[in-house]
């Protein structure tokens, strides 16, 4: 072990730098910006138990990242860091885990390739949840497999198995597979009592938080099903389609197909070695089919972020295959050139995974300059960009309004005639019909602002006045771009 510390002690600290790295890359996705305004509001004491939120997901990352704002300020960097802090500790598990289910050579690969491989590395540097699950579904199998004080440990892992329930529903897939691991290897001090106690105690907590919201809101279990928009079993001709999907997904972990099939064929071939000196437990590779099986066949959205709670498995899998199959030289040619294929698509423009979409890029110049620019009162259209408007402009006295159509908006433009009205564009966004509809209707609206962010277009917004009103089409505040033409109908 001595010999190994300095080892470790550098990957660990490669691992923080590697997820340190994407952090500004690219601007916040809309999910980051949802779950730091839920934060903000929890934070700023205005609404600390989120009575008033339609709250789709469970407590406990948001109470980390409201305490992650209190301690280091309100900015994108304060609602990222704790999830590089959450990827860099989930190496340091792994290592843990790994080390006691089986020994020290397949936890060293194990902690090189959670340290390395992309899309754990992409995922960390974000304000999504899914760091956090997988923290704590590491934590939990590491209590499940260390040996000594049984009832602890078994309490311990049925704790951390509660806080992934708490962090995201997810967790629930994971629960009874800790359970079955955790009485797998104790075998005395009525593990599985010890188990469901811990268990029970931060999901207790955090559904005594989801009931202080039911006078006035729904629970999150239901609003995050009326969401999503259901749960069922998907149709006969998907299947395809979806098993493929799944499976390019799971290959991300490891930058690819390629890669991902190099290790997924050394854990075959290790299955078979009769003298290989650690046993692999079954319940990994239980819960990996069961959940495969799960997302495939139900029509959960084969989306990138799911694959991260089922890292920790792959990884032990894959480690457990490059430390029983070859010569030592060829195990190290194979990791070494696993890892630099992975470190290939960290890059800006590689694998699109965690914020590494560049949907929004250039989001935070649009919200700096409706912060200066928007007067109080003021009323912010938009179609996409409500969640980044709420964390962006939370506290300043302008309000954000969602409209689904050009006649929704057109709706609600004649029932408010004071205060300046705003329109923002994010990039994707065709603005041509909504600012046809304006004319049309005796509406003049005029670009005052552009953030050309290519290839992937340009953030727009428009001053909105009646034309009735002014003489012709002038008059509105202009901080650069061309005006629209104003045309009575």
């Amino acid at each position: 072990m001595r010999q190994l510390k300095p080892t470790l002690c550098l990957i660990i600290l490669a691992a923080f730098a590697l997820r340190l790295l994407p952090v500004r890359w690219h601007s916040f996705h809309p999910d980051e910006a949802l779950y730091s305004w839920w934060a903000l509001q929890i934070a700023s004491g205005d609404d600390p138990f989120l009575l008033s939120a339609w709250v789709d997901k469970p407590p406990v990352f948001l109470y980390i990242l409201a305490l992650a704002f209190r301690l280091f300020g309100i900015s994108e960097f304060s609602a990222r860091f704790p999830g590089i802090f959450a990827g860099t500790l989930s190496v340091v598990l792994v290592w843990a885990w790994l080390r006691s289910a089986y020994g020290e050579k397949i936890a060293l690969v194990g902690v090189s390739l959670l340290a390395f491989l992309p899309l754990p590395v992409l995922f960390s540097p974000t304000a999504l949840t899914d760091p956090w699950l997988c923290l704590f579904i590491v934590a939990s199998l590491w209590m499940a497999c260390s040996e000594g004080r049984p009832s602890l440990k078994a309490f311990l892992a049925g704790f951390s198995a509660g806080l992934a329930v708490g962090t995201k529903q997810q967790g629930l897939l994971f629960a009874p597979f800790s359970l079955l691991l955790t009485s797998q290897r104790k075998k005395v001090g009525l593990p599985r009592f010890f188990w469901l106690l811990g268990f029970l105690v931060p999901f207790a907590v955090v559904e005594w938080w989801d009931v202080l919201r039911w006078a006035g809101r729904p629970s999150f279990w239901e609003r995050s099903l009326v969401t999503y928009g259901g749960l069922g079993l998907v149709h006969w001709p998907e299947l395809g389609p979806r098993l493929l999907k799944w499976l390019e997904l799971l290959s991300w972990t490891a930058g690819g197909p390629i890669p991902a099939s190099i290790l997924t064929v050394f854990f075959l071939l290790a299955l078979r070695r009769k003298s290989y000196p650690a046993p692999l437990d079954r319940a990994p590779l239980w819960f990996l089919a069961f959940w495969f099986t799960v997302h495939w066949l139900l029509n959960i959205q084969p989306w990138d972020r799911y694959i991260l709670m089922v890292v920790p498995f792959l990884v032990a899998i894959w480690a457990y295959g490059l430390a029983g199959v070859g010569s030592q030289k060829w195990k190290l040619v194979a990791t070494v050139a696993i890892l630099a294929s992975g470190l290939l698509a960290l890059r800006p423009d590689g694998l699109p995974a965690g914020s590494n979409y560049g949907l929004y890029d250039g989001v935070e110049e649009l919200m700096h300059y409706l912060q200066v620019e928007a007067k109080p009162g003021a009323i912010i259209y938009h179609s996409h960009l409500g969640w980044h408007l709420n964390f962006y402009l939370y506290s300043l006295p302008v309000e954000a309004r969602w409209y689904p159509s050009p006649a929704e908006l057109l709706k609600d433009l004649r029932l408010r005639s004071a205060g300046d009205k705003l329109i923002a564009f994010a990039p994707f966004e065709d603005d041509e019909p909504v600012l046809q509809a304006l004319r049309l209707n005796g509406y003049c609206a005029e670009k005052l602002a552009e953030f050309p962010h290519p290839p992937r277009g340009t953030f727009r917004v428009y001053g909105i006045e009646n034309c009735s009103l002014i003489s012709p089409c002038v008059g509105l505040k202009r901080a650069g771009g061309v005006s629209q033409s104003c045309k009575s109908p």
